[in-house]
């Protein structure tokens, strides 16, 4: 299919997106020993599932996340990530959109790959805050599409406190910080159904 008929098609007529695959990573660069050492901690999330409505310029639909399902390689830590997530309580991870950049959208079908902006509001234990995405565009074969974006956040934005790690180290117990930023990305692989 040549992409005026597809750009034709995603202007004209309602579209319904759905995720293939795809997988959430949070990642936050930890401080220790007064700041002069950073190390970075980084776990993944493959529960991700969602899909979409497309009506002209108006875009309905989520996309759901497993809260307890981050896996980093250290059970503790997952343990601990599941804890300050409350995942018991608030089992899910949500990003809604709320507004498309229709023209960016509409360069990159045309060149199959760029990207463009998509406002959308993110809830994590409850709280809500909105992120403007820019996210990159590439198609992968026909009607099967990859999207991939990156947010900086920050713990307190969702009144979370930023974790501490204790451990001992060479010269007695030892502290390491987590800056109050986290940074979340994302790639899913949608499908499109007419």
């Amino acid at each position: 299919m040549n992409n005026f008929l597809i750009l034709y098609l995603f202007i004209q007529l309602p579209s319904k997106f759905f995720i293939e695959e795809g997988f959430v990573k949070y990642r936050v660069d930890a401080k220790a020993f007064f700041g002069m050492m950073t190390h970075t901690i980084e776990g993944r999330n493959d529960s991700i599932k969602g899909e979409f409505i497309k009506d002209g310029d108006k875009i309905e639909g989520k996309i759901i996340i497993k809260s307890s399902y981050f896996v980093s390689g250290n059970s503790r830590r997952d343990k601990d990530v599941s804890f300050i997530l409350e995942s018991q309580k608030f089992k899910e991870i949500i990003f809604e959109p709320l507004g498309l950049d229709t023209v960016k959208v509409k360069e990159a079908i045309m060149k199959n790959k760029g990207n463009f902006f998509i406002k959308g509001k993110l809830t994590v234990k409850g709280v809500s805050k909105v992120y403007d995405l820019n996210v990159l565009y590439e198609k992968e074969r026909e009607n099967s599409y990859l999207l991939k974006t990156e947010i900086k956040s920050k713990f307190t934005d969702f009144g979370i406190r930023p974790p501490e790690i204790k451990g001992l180290g060479a010269f007695g117990r030892v502290i390491t910080y987590a800056p109050d930023e986290i940074f979340l990305s994302g790639i899913v692989k949608i499908k499109v159904i007419r």
